[in-house]
């Protein structure tokens, strides 16, 4: 693929976002400089915002990797963008470890910064608590009668679980995500967020019939 311009590998990875090889040969055509005369800075932030738009935030996030490095020259600019990676990595991507360490790259180009200050604690915070915090979750979903209520603290608890707790979480993390996808069927965040964690256990089968199901009840 060494002949492919930057546009034809962010059409490529437009078509398949969780494409590793795109990916890698897309970062050996700038790390070699092929794409000077490309303008990469904006087609790397347009097709980002198309991936973020559609839900695709592991290839938006690797975008943003990408790109990081061709911007050093605006240090306020290279930590917003370290500091939308955090936010994609905790949110998003359930990489709270990840999005430290992007927090951690904004502050120290952007010292003081409180809303990034406040990031990072929050991560130690959660990191440090998330028993008690995934626990109070689970209780206050048991008490909603909303469903979408329901939905929401069910999905904070199995994705809190997903990332700390070490024994037996698979079978507590697919009971949470699936009674929260039961009380409220048409939730792509909480669809998308199980499908990160089938994804990373190689359950494709299980991931596929998410993702139609969650089509289905698409509004």
């Amino acid at each position: 693929m060494g002949s492919l311009t930057l546009a034809n590998y962010l059409g490529m990875l437009q078509d398949n976002p969780d494409d590793q090889s795109v990916l890698d040969g897309l970062r050996q055509r700038l790390e070699n400089g092929e794409a000077k005369d490309e303008d990469p800075v904006r087609l790397l932030e347009m097709a980002r915002m198309a991936h973020e738009q559609r839900g695709e935030l592991r290839a938006a996030a690797w975008l943003i990797e990408i790109e990081a490095p061709l911007i050093s020259a605006d240090p306020d600019l290279e930590a917003a963008l370290f500091k939308e990676l955090g936010r994609i990595r905790q949110e998003e991507l359930l990489d709270d470890s990840g999005a430290q360490g992007a927090y951690e790259r904004a502050l120290a180009l952007r010292p003081g910064d409180l809303e990034i200050e406040d990031a990072i604690e929050q991560v130690d915070q959660t990191a440090e608590n998330w028993k008690q915090i995934a626990k109070r979750f689970v209780e206050e979903a048991n008490d909603a009668s909303d469903s979408t209520l329901k939905t929401s603290h069910l999905t904070r608890a199995a994705s809190l679980i997903w990332q700390y707790k070490k024994r037996g979480r698979d079978k507590e993390v697919d009971k949470l995500f699936k009674a929260a996808l039961e009380a409220d069927p048409a939730s792509t965040r909480t669809a998308r967020l199980y499908a990160e964690t089938l994804r990373a256990r190689d359950q494709h089968d299980a991931l596929a019939e998410i993702l139609v199901e969650s089509a289905d009840h698409a509004r």
